[in-house]
Parts: structure tokens; C-alpha cells; sequence
């Protein structure tokens, strides 16, 4: 049995002057998890911060400190040059390289979206199956 193509659209504006909008296909089979990490890559367009400093750090020092006394990834030991490149999950720093994939729940959607509402952009994933467009959303 052959297995079906769903095509997708990427939509990605920032602000009012810029948007970007993608069209591509998947294997059914592949669907969940390409447009996950198609919306890791758009949250990493729009600079989003995957999670939530609050909640991490609840001492007084911050997050800024924190990376400061250190920008050596947790799993390898490697060292990046500039703190953007560090992603924290679980209170765990990681490099680019081994940074797990998918890391996006429910909450870091909705955080996300949000985010994007402050800034006046907008990032949508819709997806073509069963003869109607679906917008992406995490679960």
C-alpha cells in the first residue's frame, strides 16, 4: 500500500513587515512528527525561549547569572560561545547538538502563541487531510 502525501503550510509573519510562508508534503506515517519539529524551527525563528525561566530558577539569582557562571552543555561538556545557544529543559543545559528534539508540550505551545501575540506576529502550521485544512497544534 502506498503511502499518502499530506501537504503542509508554514505561515510566519513578524510584525507587520515581514512574512514568510512554506508549502511542503510529508508521508502520513511522518505527519506528528515533522510538524513538530517544523514549529521547534519556527519558534527558534522568532528567538522563543522553549522554557519558562520562572519556573526553572526560583532562587533569586536569574537565569542571566546562571549562564553567565557557565555556558558548558550538561550532556557533552562542550562550551558555545554566546548564551542563545544554550537550551535549558529540566534545569539541564544542552549545546545545539544535543538538545533533545521535540521538547513541546501543551504549555510551551500556548506560551509560544502568546508570545507571539506580544510581539504583533504570527506563526501557523495547517495541514490538508481528509478534504480539509487542519491547523497544528500540540496536544
Amino acid at each position: 500500500m502506498e503511502n499518502i502525501k499530506i501537504p503542509y503550510i508554514v505561515i510566519d509573519r513578524c510584525g507587520q513587515n515581514e512574512t514568510n510562508i512554506e508549502c511542503e508534503s510529508v508521508c502520513k506515517d511522518d505527519l506528528q512528527e515533522t510538524l513538530l519539529k517544523v514549529l521547534q524551527e519556527c519558534m527558534e525563528y522568532h528567538e522563543f525561549e522553549f522554557v519558562d525561566e520562572e519556573k526553572i530558577f526560583e532562587t533569586d539569582e536569574g537565569l542571566e547569572e546562571v549562564l553567565e557562571e557557565s555556558l558548558e552543555c550538561d550532556e557533552c561538556g562542550c562550551r558555545v560561545v554566546l548564551k542563545k545557544y544554550i537550551t535549558i529543559i529540566n534545569e539541564v543545559k544542552y549545546c545545539g547538538a544535543c538538545k533533545p528534539n521535540n521538547p513541546i508540550d501543551k504549555s510551551i505551545y500556548e506560551r509560544f502563541q502568546k508570545f507571539l501575540d506580544k510581539k504583533g506576529s504570527v506563526s501557523e502550521i495547517w495541514y490538508f487531510e481528509d478534504g480539509d485544512w487542519i491547523k497544528f497544534t500540540t496536544e
